[in-house]
């Protein structure tokens, strides 16, 4: 009697064991692609704390304020490329810049910009080479004061040396006075420079005279200080290109 109670007792026991300690089948996670050489990875998100599995049983921590992608993952399972572990930001790209054309005045060797070509000659343009030459006129007046010939002087040499040089020159009045008026004194002022050139050498072929009257005030004020600086003549320097 007691043999078979304690046979009972013993299969009981025995169906308790085998139902707590059971071998259980783990089937693997659908639609997860493995990284190669890493037999698992938790990731839950930032500040979560998750760990990559290596295989072999060690599991080191990855930053928990960065997820996988962002260079998250430790030392030597995330290379950049370039010999860095640990990230994949590459840096950033620097726009180059977009050159301007430019073309060479074949004089001087120096480059001009292409916007600088005179478009009746071709020639390059150098606006500065005679901007202290700049001639002053009287009010209402197109005589080229006996003050001002030395500056004519410098630019006469210069084109009396180099001889490839051609020169444009502009005449410009102050704010009174008809538009029309002004536009007339203008080339007056212009033409009486262009007379100096020409009684001193210089060929007409090689001389090219604009007016502009008002319309381009090299002082933009409204007294005589202001309109005294803008009745002149300027001179373009023409140089031949290459």
């Amino acid at each position: 009697m007691k043999k078979a109670v304690s046979l009972k007792l013993f299969v009981a026991c025995l169906a308790v064991v085998v139902a707590t300690t059971g071998c259980r089948t783990k089937r693997p996670d659908k639609n997860i692609t493995p990284i190669p050489g890493v037999s698992g990875v938790d990731v839950e998100g930032p500040g979560a704390g998750g760990t990559l599995d290596d295989g072999v049983g060690n599991t080191p921590a990855i930053d928990p304020g960065r997820s996988v992608l962002d260079g998250g993952l430790p030392g030597g399972y995330q290379d950049s490329g370039f010999g860095g572990t640990g990230t994949t930001s590459l840096p950033p790209i620097e726009p180059l810049p977009i050159p301007r054309p430019m073309v060479d005045s074949g004089n001087d060797g120096t480059a001009d910009m292409a916007y600088d070509i005179d478009g009746e000659t071709g020639m390059s343009k150098d606006t500065g080479a005679f901007a202290a030459n700049t001639v002053y006129f009287g009010y209402d007046s197109s005589v080229v004061r006996s003050a001002e010939i030395v500056k004519l002087d410098e630019v006469i040499q210069i084109l009396r040396t180099q001889s490839q040089y051609k020169i444009i020159i502009e005449g410009h009045c102050d704010e009174r006075g008809t538009e029309e008026y002004n536009r007339s004194l203008g080339e007056r002022r212009a033409n009486s420079i262009r007379d100096h050139l020409m009684n001193a050498g210089i060929g007409a072929e090689r001389i090219r005279t604009l007016s502009y009257g008002e319309d381009k005030p090299k002082d933009f004020g409204h007294d005589e200080a202001a309109w005294a600086q803008n009745r002149r003549g300027e001179f373009i320097l023409l140089k031949p290109r290459r």
